[in-house]
């Protein structure tokens, strides 16, 4: 008896092989239901999978039992079908972990074998649902064998899980303080500028405070506290957006004024001068006088004062506020001890250069009044004209010589308009 026949492939062709030596007379029977065959080594053609039971008979009519007869099987089976479907979901670089889906879909399997390309295997199973959690490039190797046919399957793919967790943050501003209207606030954003900005300026009263400009200017209709939101926002990153407060103190502020006017002292004739001076704002830390003199004040709202000399004081008053800074205001006092100023004209200047008696200047004249004058060369033409009490005539560039000039002023001690006519002499 023949051993069994194994066919796992179409066409599925089968070689008889009778006895040997061969038979006078030979049967088949391929035990399909249709196929015979009387010779010794027939070959025949299944059309179908399935066991069939065979049957051959050798017949021989010389001898003693004219025939003999054996059976057996041929089987025909396709091949397995070995597959595996991978399963890898849309690479997320945010996450921090990926996780794969792996199945066999084929049939008739007689072993798997499941490599996850990180030194971790599986055996035998049909589904596997799998974790990566440290980032790399992996190779899955998927192998599927039949050994009743002899058949095998090889599926490699590959699992790149190398996230890059990106962020965007958006930097704080420092907290903002204005003290005087108008309220406008330039604000400044992410250096550099995320691709999108939001700002909202915590306005309340405003229907319409926010802006998606990278660096906004917003003007605050009033004073108050004010709670500013800034928002970065890049699609790009893991994040997306991030958000930071920041305060916008806007106060008013505090009214400064002070009164540093004061009844003018004589200009002449004074041996000492008292000044009255009063601090009438609010909202001062601390107030400082300097009363130009070396005489320092701190603190005091009012102050009377007495210079017991002549001369020009600048009075100063300094109001310092903690939140909001320093102002000041300044005065000048002058008083002078002359009682007349009737040698006021110089007789001769030299405009050389030396820096002493250069210009041609009066003394006793008050600078303040409508002041003239006129000079003259010695045949009558007319070589300067001022009305500028503080521009001095340097000779501009006349010869040496004797000049007729002709001075009106007011008498500083008198307050007198006066008119004088002179020589005066230039010498380079």
């Amino acid at each position: 008896s023949p051993p069994p026949v194994f066919l796992c492939s179409a066409p599925y062709n089968v070689n008889f092989t009778g006895n040997t030596p061969v038979s006078p007379n030979n049967y088949w029977d391929f035990g399909d239901g249709t196929g015979t065959s009387t010779l010794a080594n027939p070959l025949y053609t299944y059309a179908d999978t399935g066991t069939y039971n065979v049957m051959y008979v050798a017949i021989d009519s010389a001898t003693c039992n004219i025939s003999d007869t054996v059976f057996f099987n041929v089987v025909v089976v396709q091949n397995d079908s070995l597959d595996a479907q991978f399963s890898f979901p849309p690479y997320d670089p945010c996450t921090d972990s990926l996780t794969v889906q792996l199945d066999f879909t084929g049939t008739g399997a007689d072993s798997l074998f499941w490599n996850m390309g990180n030194g971790i295997t599986f055996i035998n199973d049909t589904s596997i649902t799998y974790t990566y959690t440290i980032p790399g490039t992996y190779f899955i190797t998927f192998e599927a064998y039949d050994t009743l046919c002899n058949n095998s399957f090889t599926l490699i793919d590959t699992v790149d899980f190398n996230p890059v967790n990106t962020v965007v943050n958006a930097t704080v501003p420092s907290n903002i303080l204005l003290c005087e209207s108008p309220y406008v606030v330039n604000f400044t954003g992410n250096t550099p500028a995320p691709p999108n900005s939001y700002w909202d300026f915590g306005d309340l009263s405003i229907i319409t405070d926010t802006s998606t400009a990278a660096n906004p200017s917003y003007t605050y209709a009033s004073s108050g506290n004010y709670t500013v939101m800034y928002v970065a926002i890049d699609s790009s990153t893991c994040n997306i957006a991030d958000t930071v407060p920041f305060n916008v103190q806007l106060v008013i502020a505090p009214v400064f004024s002070a009164t540093l006017d004061f009844d003018p002292p004589p200009r002449c004739g004074a041996d000492s001068f008292v000044v009255d001076l009063l601090f009438t704002g609010t909202g001062q830390d601390s107030l400082i006088w300097d009363m130009g003199d070396g005489t320092i004040y701190s603190n005091i709202d009012s102050i009377s004062y007495l210079y017991p000399e002549a001369g020009s004081y600048n009075i100063t008053l300094f109001v310092l506020n903690n939140l909001c800074g320093d102002k000041s205001i300044s005065n000048e006092v002058t008083f002078i001890q002359k009682t007349s100023s009737e040698s006021i004209i110089p007789n001769v200047f030299t405009p050389n250069g030396d820096g002493m008696n250069d210009e041609l200047e009066f003394s006793g004249i008050d600078q303040r009044a409508e002041y003239s004058i006129q000079i003259f060369n010695r045949w009558g033409t007319k070589v300067y004209e001022g009305t500028d009490a503080l521009a001095h005539w340097d000779g501009g560039g006349n010869q040496s010589g004797t000049y007729f000039y002709i001075l009106k002023y007011t008498d500083v001690c008198s307050d007198e308009a006066k008119v004088k006519k002179g020589y005066v002499t230039l010498l380079n």
